[in-house]
């Protein structure tokens, strides 16, 4: 296309972030009115007009910010006639010119800048594989950035009653000790929450750490989460992939996190809480060494996520089943708290692997005797053929 005088004859990409997103929220929304020439009023009308190839529908109609979606598939396609002018004709095409003046003030401020600095750093589309890599709203912002998706110190698995201590543990350890921690709220719409979830602890974060509460465990899928997260720290030799913390009085009802040393939120007139939760999360060297050398492969994910699942929460992944994880599923009969004693709680573990101990020798024992009975059935009947 040839190029004009009209100040807004330049490409696209000179659209600041602050820009494009007011355009998605005014066309993103579904819309069921269309123009006299059939033309959809939203991100779909948009998507015709760019003459974006239908073979991106699916991947569209999925995703959360379409718009951004087909201005960025129409600045690779066509990066000549992808100019703001030519958006502008196509909103008036759509019947939108409530966008084009809500947007007006906008561009020409993004017209300004982009002309004074025509070789600034712009925003890159994101590319389309990149799209099913974006988990979490820091996600967009890296991406879009051109950065690589950072990973997480930790994730923080909490029950809704407790989320006004999530929120402080949160802003604490992000603004006093400079950690990155991310939870279900940052996730972004679509797909399948505990695929993400999963994804964020196998691949992403360091630790877990979780609130404890009575109401965390009620939860099919918390007390799934925390099962698959000591599974998959065993599987990939990481040792300490769960934090626990209390801040109230809890009855502990599960033995993953029965044994374990939780960080006591009402103990900090003894020790500093949050000094002692950043070093609890922290990654030292030799933790270093392990996550790296442990950086899930496929088997140890899907080995994990398959571990004797109860609830029947399968994600996305097909899984192998870890061996002998029934002492590690299989609460012990009596189970200890936080407030135990160590020797209560050695006692505890004791038992638990007798028992396991004895069950595999029962087991044992049995499958011996069946076959001993199969042997001798089989050549009773060989011997009785013969006698015949």
């Amino acid at each position: 296309m040839e190029k004009t005088n009209d100040p807004r004859d330049i490409p696209i990409k000179a659209l600041r972030p602050k820009t494009k997103g007011l355009i998605s929220d005014l066309l993103n929304p579904q819309t069921f009115i269309s123009t006299p020439d059939g033309i959809m009023r939203n991100w779909q009308g948009l998507a015709g007009l760019c003459k974006i190839n239908g073979n991106y529908e699916a991947s569209l109609v999925n995703n959360p910010d379409p718009t951004s979606k087909v201005l960025n598939l129409w600045q690779t396609q066509d990066p000549d006639d992808s100019t703001i002018k030519q958006f502008i004709l196509f909103l008036e095409e759509m019947d939108r010119f409530d966008v084009v003046a809500d947007i007006d003030e906008l561009i020409d401020e993004d017209i300004r800048i982009y002309r004074e600095n025509p070789q600034r750093p712009v925003v890159k589309p994101v590319s389309l594989e990149a799209d099913k890599y974006i988990i979490t709203t820091h996600d967009v912002e890296t991406i879009c950035q051109g950065r690589p998706l950072e990973n997480y110190d930790a994730f923080l698995l909490y029950d809704e009653d407790d989320s006004d201590f999530a929120i402080q543990v949160l802003e604490t350890m992000e603004k006093d000790y400079n950690m990155r921690l991310c939870c279900k709220g940052h996730l972004l719409g679509g797909g399948l929450e505990m695929d993400k979830v999963i994804t964020l602890i196998t691949q992403r974060c360091n630790r877990v750490v979780v609130i404890l509460s009575d109401t965390l465990f009620k939860s099919s899928v918390n007390d799934y989460l925390v099962r698959f997260t000591q599974a998959f720290g065993i599987a990939s030799d990481t040792d300490r992939k769960i934090v626990p913390i209390a801040y109230k009085d809890v009855t502990i009802q599960s033995v993953h996190i029965g044994n374990m040393y939780i960080l006591n939120y009402k103990r900090m007139l003894y020790f500093n809480f949050w000094d002692r939760l950043r070093d609890s999360i922290r990654v030292g060297d030799i933790d270093k060494m392990k996550l790296a050398r442990s950086k899930p492969d496929k088997e140890t994910t899907k080995s994990a996520v398959n571990a004797n699942n109860d609830y029947e929460l399968k994600p996305l992944h097909q899984a192998v089943q870890l061996n002998n994880l029934d002492a590690i599923n299989r609460p012990p009969s009596n189970l200890s708290t936080s407030a135990d004693s160590k020797e209560e709680k050695k006692s505890g573990l004791f038992k638990m692997l007798k028992e396991h101990l004895k069950k595999e020798k029962n087991n044992s024992v049995k499958q011996k005797a069946k076959k001993n009975k199969q042997f001798y059935k089989k050549h009773i009947k060989e011997a009785t053929a013969v006698a015949n």
